[in-house]
């Protein structure tokens, strides 16, 4: 490692997996599927092999933890969503860099596509919501009918 890295990993915070556990509200074993899974990327290790957590791997962390816990996404679904980011970050990356018109464009023809992809994944979600929402709707109704009916009778007796 060169001294410029090892003062920029100095001067970002690590901590262990035990804390990023804590922090993040989830089990060691659970942090580790996700990095098996590639939800997360490998984080940096010290000479015994422990694994440490920068402030970005967090956000990682909170980011799938949102997708799975409020939109209902799949572990698979999420791994599309975060590799489909990476790609999108690659772009950014090779467009800042590149000097042809017809290359930026190509590029920026990608991102579209990938975030196209995206955003039919949550329309997908959505809809899938929509017609759950539609089917408690109705079930909520036939109980309230059902209890009114039972009131009402209740009263006559």
């Amino acid at each position: 490692m060169t001294k410029v890295a090892e003062r920029a990993e100095a001067a970002q915070e690590f901590i262990s997996i035990g804390e990023a556990a804590e922090r993040s509200g989830l089990t060691q074993r659970t942090l580790r599927y996700y990095e098996e899974l590639g939800l997360l990327k490998p984080p940096a290790r010290v000479a015994r092999g422990q694994r440490l957590y920068a402030v970005a791997d967090l956000e990682r962390i909170a980011q799938v933890r949102r997708m799975k816990d409020l939109l209902g996404f799949t572990l698979s679904e999420i791994r599309t969503v975060v590799e489909a980011e990476e790609a999108k970050q690659q772009l950014r990356t090779g467009y800042k860099q590149e000097r042809s018109v017809k290359r930026k464009l190509k590029q920026m023809h990608d991102a579209a596509q990938i975030t196209e992809r995206q955003l039919r994944l949550v329309e997908e979600k959505i809809a899938q919501m929509q017609a759950m929402k539609k089917e408690l709707a109705r079930d909520l109704s036939g109980f309230r009918e059902r209890i009114t009916q039972m009131e009402q009778d209740v009263q006559t007796q």
